[in-house]
């Protein structure tokens, strides 16, 4: 089956008979009394909607009945309007995501919804995506103001504990007006991903945070972004933007084939450019030098045993990945 949320309100829900490689509408859900569908994301057993009337629907799968939901409105302040969601289906919690930087937290195994904790995201900016990963199951990603945050998840009754673990950030020469729209991460690799407001998507590293690379995907913002890691249409990263357009882009070589290169540090002496002459009290044991501070990106070579200070083959660059 394919749910689908339009601008109207509708969810249409669509499915593929015999071999028929066009699916057939089987099904019509008015949600959101003619508000446009913000977010529909789905488990094998439910499906949740968030519309820009303020409202969340947890619906059956299988009997399209409401399990759950309501308006938000009187948790909202001036202003604010719900954006997105995410379902987490194994401790029937819907996570809600809105325009000034909160996630509402909500039990949805009944109706009424019952709320169980509320969490604000900094810096302030709206909550534009949260996503999880299958092998990655206590952590989720949320796209918010200019950046990306992992939560770390708690068990039901425990929301109170959930927090950030770290951050993901564009350099700070980034514009301000260029949002975080949307998360994809690929755990198991060590890598997630951000795309931006002006149709950049960037890469980083999850255990250093370093930024590995940023390339220009869409002409526009990028509004989605999935890692689709088994075969035959993975692994490769989806993306779709406000240009029309979907995008898969395959990452060459092996996942540790890619770092940030860090020269090693110098001690100082006068032999070397740009050090200051030595002092007849200071000694070559002095201690070494900081590590100059660098955003050169390199390809290295998983089988040398360089630490990549002097191997500088294959320089990183956007068209390292390649678009299919």
């Amino acid at each position: 089956q394919i749910a689908l949320g339009f601008e109207d309100g509708k969810i249409r829900i669509l499915q593929f008979e015999g071999s028929s490689p066009v699916p057939v509408e089987k099904q019509v859900l008015d949600l959101h009394h003619g508000a446009p569908v913000m977010y529909l994301g789905s488990t094998q057993r439910r499906i949740l909607s968030v519309g820009f009337d303020n409202s969340m629907r947890v619906f059956s799968v299988a009997t399209k009945e409401v399990i759950a939901g309501g308006r938000l409105a009187k948790r909202l302040g001036p202003n604010e309007f719900l954006t997105t969601g995410y379902l987490e289906d194994a401790n029937d919690r819907a996570f809600v995501g809105t325009s000034n930087s909160t996630i509402f937290i909500y039990g949805v195994e009944h109706n009424p919804p019952t709320f169980l904790h509320q969490l604000s995201m900094e810096p302030a900016g709206p909550v534009n995506a949260i996503v999880d990963n299958p092998d990655d199951p206590e952590n989720l990603w949320v796209a918010h103001a200019d950046k990306v945050s992992m939560l770390a998840l708690e068990g039901r009754g425990y929301e109170k504990r959930i927090g950030r673990l770290t951050q993901y950030a564009r350099a700070p020469t980034t514009e301000a007006s260029s949002k975080c729209t949307a998360a994809a991460a690929m755990s198991d690799l060590g890598f997630v991903f951000g795309g931006y407001s002006d149709g950049v998507v960037c890469m980083w590293n999850i255990a250093s945070g370093a930024l590995v690379t940023a390339f220009e995907a869409h002409e526009g913002g990028c509004n989605q972004l999935t890692w689709v890691q088994q075969e035959p249409w993975g692994p490769q990263l989806l993306s779709c933007g406000e240009d029309g357009k979907l995008k898969a882009w395959k990452l060459p070589g092996q996942p540790e084939s890619y770092a940030v290169w860090k020269p090693k540090a110098v001690k100082k002496d006068a032999n070397v450019i740009g050090a200051r002459s030595r002092g007849a009290d200071e000694s070559d044991d002095d201690e070494a030098a900081e590590p100059v501070k660098t955003s050169a990106l390199t390809q290295r070579d998983p089988d040398s045993d360089s630490d990549g200070g002097e191997d500088l083959r294959g320089v990183f660059g956007d068209a390292q990945f390649r678009k299919v």
